[in-house]
């Protein structure tokens, strides 16, 4: 069975595969679980020194929730069933979208 491991040997870009994936969610109930999967993510930074390492998580995950919110909207806006709760903490100003990673 393959594991993180093969995938890191095997170079995989993770971060696109992951994307891809969230990109194919087929409802507005997976599209909620994936989001509240992201949402539950911690990033710790123990050296607290430039921020660098944050920066870097931060253009990991921002790709990772805009295809959650993209795959969202496509969804509500197909009438394919309904709308996502999280979806309307993401409409309004780009800067309440921006408030979304904590």
């Amino acid at each position: 069975m393959a594991d993180i491991n093969d995938a890191i040997t095997q170079n995989l870009d993770l971060a696109a595969l992951m994307a891809d994936a969230l990109y194919a969610l087929g409802s507005a109930d997976e599209c909620q679980r994936a989001f509240e999967a992201l949402r539950s993510l911690t990033v710790c930074d123990p050296t607290v020194g430039s921020g660098a390492f944050l920066l870097a998580a931060l253009d990991v995950l921002d790709p990772l929730y805009t295809a959650v919110f993209n795959r969202a909207e496509e969804i509500a806006a197909g009438g394919g069933g309904a709308c996502p709760a999280f979806l309307a903490e993401g409409r309004g100003p780009p800067s309440a979208r921006n408030g979304v990673v904590k």
